[in-house]
């Protein structure tokens, strides 16, 4: 079933076996990505990792989102130099594709600009490369099945 399901969730083989190893009970939350029609939102504390843990997505209440490797070292933050006043904030992927980070106060702060305006739904995902040597940030559209923006960086 999980082989079936692998090509419309996007999982590479890695994530097939991660899969095989975890209880796929229905009160199990998805650790690695946000989905528009649903978890849209990443809020202060909260984080994404990819399935074999070389990396997470958290969103820090004092520096904003960054990618972290297993070791905690930041490999890339959203906000290069953050307003601690505007701290902390929450992450959004919206149905337009668009991935937003937005202040205390509601106020946009960064966005990765990949809204689409034929894009009805879209999801966030957190991979690890199969060797194991990078992460990646993406965002996907559900109907067109395409990637608008992507984010890879080096372990």
């Amino acid at each position: 079933v999980l082989i079936a399901a692998r090509r419309i969730n996007g999982w590479t083989l890695d994530d097939v076996k991660y899969l095989m190893q975890t209880p796929l009970v229905g009160e199990m939350t998805d650790i690695s990505r946000l989905d528009s029609r649903g978890n849209a939102v990443l809020l202060p504390g909260q984080s994404l990792t990819t399935f074999n843990g070389s990396g997470s997505l958290i969103n820090d209440t004092k520096t904003g989102p960054q990618l972290r490797d297993s070791s905690g070292a930041v490999l890339w933050s959203i906000l290069e130099a953050p307003d601690k006043a505007a701290l902390p904030g929450r992450l959004h992927i919206m149905g337009s594709g668009n991935l937003a980070f937005y202040s205390r106060n509601s106020e946009l702060l960064w966005q990765s600009e990949s809204g689409k305006d034929d894009c009805a739904a879209a999801r966030m995902r957190l991979t690890q490369a199969a060797d194991g040597g990078s992460v990646t940030l993406s965002i996907e559209d559900y109907g067109k099945s395409r990637t608008l923006w992507v984010k890879t960086v080096s372990l």
